[in-house]
């Protein structure tokens, strides 16, 4: 270090005078780190289905032809708790759900999120609860999945049946799953919508082809599913379409 260091005569300060800057300004210290806190993110889900309140859904004089999606019996799980219900497949959602009335039966509550929901009808943004950490299997405790983010909904969607093994019996081409189809959960709702994002639910391992028109069916991780026409009701038409949200 210099001994002899000059003292500016203009700004006292420790520099030749002739290094001297008039225009010279001192950066300010930040003693603190400013960080700034990004928006909230919101969840985004895209699905095909629409919303009640813009729909004609269960409406008469539709049609009379009655169908069937991928829905099939499992376990729930969650750390604490177990619940069987029905999961109906979706690969036309980004998001998958689950029915808020059974988190009870799994112990869970979940956390407060919102969800931004787009559909055929634009985009919304909807508060909702968000789960991990849930696991599915078939109804003997094997073929577990884990699923995906969960949001909670509640409501999802209804179907007055859900294929089961007489059903399978009246297309031969179908007969040999008959013994496969379970009996159908008593009291059980569908309490689970998966979607895309959880590719091992809905990946089949087996397919039956359709025949004349017909259904087809799909083996899943949970067993089989029969997909398509089902038969002309007798009754008048009704539609059914899922609440999302």
């Amino acid at each position: 270090m210099c001994a002899k260091r000059r003292t500016c005569k203009k700004c006292s300060r420790r520099h030749p005078m002739g290094l001297h800057d008039d225009n010279f300004r001192i950066n300010q210290v930040v003693s603190k780190q400013q960080i700034t806190t990004p928006p909230p993110q919101n969840d985004h889900v895209v699905s095909a289905h629409t919303e009640m309140d813009e729909v004609a859904c269960n409406a008469s004089d539709i049609g009379k032809s009655v169908s069937a999606v991928p829905i099939v019996p499992v376990r729930l799980r969650s750390v604490v708790g177990e619940v069987l219900t029905y999961a109906m497949l979706d690969v036309c959602s980004t998001g998958s759900f689950v029915l808020e009335e059974i988190l009870s039966s799994l112990g869970v509550k979940g956390a407060d999120t919102q969800l931004m929901v787009t559909t055929i009808n634009g985009t919304k943004l909807y508060d909702a609860k968000v789960l991990n950490a849930l696991v599915i299997s078939d109804l003997k405790g094997d073929n577990t999945v884990q699923l995906p983010k969960m949001f909670t909904k509640k409501d999802l969607c209804t179907f007055e049946s859900i294929p089961g093994p007489d059903l399978a019996h009246q297309w031969k081409y179908l007969e040999d799953i008959g013994a496969d189809l379970p009996s159908q959960l008593r009291n059980a709702k569908i309490g689970l919508l998966i979607g895309s994002k959880c590719p091992k639910a809905l990946q089949p391992i087996d397919v039956l082809a359709s025949k004349d028109g017909g259904p087809f069916a799909i083996k899943t991780f949970a067993g089989w599913a029969i997909v398509g026409p089902l038969y002309m009701s007798n009754v008048q038409g009704r539609a059914s379409c899922s609440r999302l949200p």
